[in-house]
């Protein structure tokens, strides 16, 4: 059915659905299989063009588009448009149907012809200020000591260490994945910008927690199987700069653990963080499980993530309260839902 067309997008196993659409669409593009980077540009693709179909959101759709049209001219595969992918995608969701649903097929058509024509716009590149221009050099360069030493610095200088978490760290790691993205980094590079700047948000600790938590508290959980963690980490650090008590949970939490987490933190809000697309549902779910608790109703909820950049129509989607792009706008929009009209 066509609920159910590509739900195994999800699915990581070889046996899955979702390897099955995987190997189809690549198997249709003719590209080579068992190469990873291409697996995981289908991948995503797949994963998004399920959930914009779930969703009504086709902005997840023509974002992971263009992605693929990119990164496969990255990968050597030029030749591959985007009207490729989507004379391909469509033959998988046939192919998936099996006729047994000639109105969700339309539907799927439907979507992925409507997002066929958008022109490919590669990542914008973020401003930087001197400090993170020299922050971004030495991390480039695999220069862990400068990097540090960059933020060193501006600690001397009297920067404050919100400032540095939302005007170096967090545009560094936007450029970072920016130039993976048109293959000017590896994804080494990228995992070593992450690995400096959790260092140097290790070695800010003694900054970020000099006060005592505050009478406000938040918890903040990503997406079950998220590997886009550090976004959401500079938020909670951000948050407890400016006087609440956070929790920062690492580990992937079940929607039916989630109420009983929350009360026992005497938590105000949930933060909930999704990156990719095929995260959403999971947010859906987890969010459903908190409002229907009886303890956790009053609980408020902020997302973000680059999925709700793209679709703003995702957070009605899965009942949040409200929703934060970067750090600061995290704090404003936590502090209103709760009424704290603390201007720090």
């Amino acid at each position: 059915m066509a609920a159910h067309v590509l739900a195994g997008a999800r699915d990581t196993g070889p046996a899955g659905r979702g390897a099955s659409a995987v190997h189809r669409l690549t198997t249709l593009l003719e590209l080579p299989g068992g190469d990873p980077d291409v697996e995981d540009v289908a991948r995503v693709v797949v994963a998004a063009l399920e959930s914009a179909r779930q969703t009504g959101q086709a902005e997840l759709l023509a974002d992971a588009l263009g992605f693929a049209e990119g990164r496969f001219q990255v990968l050597g595969h030029a030749g591959v448009t985007r009207q490729d992918v989507c004379v391909a995608l469509q033959g998988v969701a046939a192919e998936s149907l099996d006729g047994d649903d000639p109105d969700g097929l339309d539907v799927l058509r439907d979507l992925v012809a409507g997002c066929a024509s958008q022109p490919f716009a590669p990542p914008e590149e973020p401003v930087l200020g001197p400090p993170a221009a020299a922050y971004l050099d030495r991390v480039v360069r695999g220069d862990r000591a400068g990097a540090v030493a960059v933020v060193h610095r501006c600690v001397s200088d009297g920067m404050d260490v919100v400032d540095i978490l939302v005007e170096i760290l967090a545009p560094v790691q936007v450029e970072v994945g920016r130039r993976w993205y048109l293959g000017q980094l590896s994804v080494a590079h990228e995992h070593f910008c992450t690995a400096v700047s959790q260092l140097v948000m290790t070695e800010l600790y003694t900054e970020i927690f000099l006060g005592q938590d505050g009478a406000r508290r938040v918890v903040a959980v990503h997406a079950p199987g998220s590997l886009h963690r550090l976004g959401l980490r500079m938020v909670v650090d951000v948050l407890q700069c400016r006087g609440w008590g956070t929790t920062y949970v690492i580990d992937d939490v079940l929607p039916e653990a989630l109420p009983r987490l929350l009360t026992e933190d005497r938590a105000d809000v949930l933060l909930l963080s999704a990156t990719m697309p095929s995260e959403v549902d999971h947010l859906r779910r987890m969010i459903r499980a908190v409002r229907h608790d009886p303890r956790t109703r009053g609980v408020k909820v902020v997302v973000g993530g680059r999925a709700f950049e793209l679709a703003p129509g995702l957070v009605d989607h899965v009942g949040a309260d409200g929703c934060a792009s970067d750090a600061r706008t995290a704090v404003q929009t936590c502090r209103a839902l709760v009424g704290d009209h603390d201007g720090r």
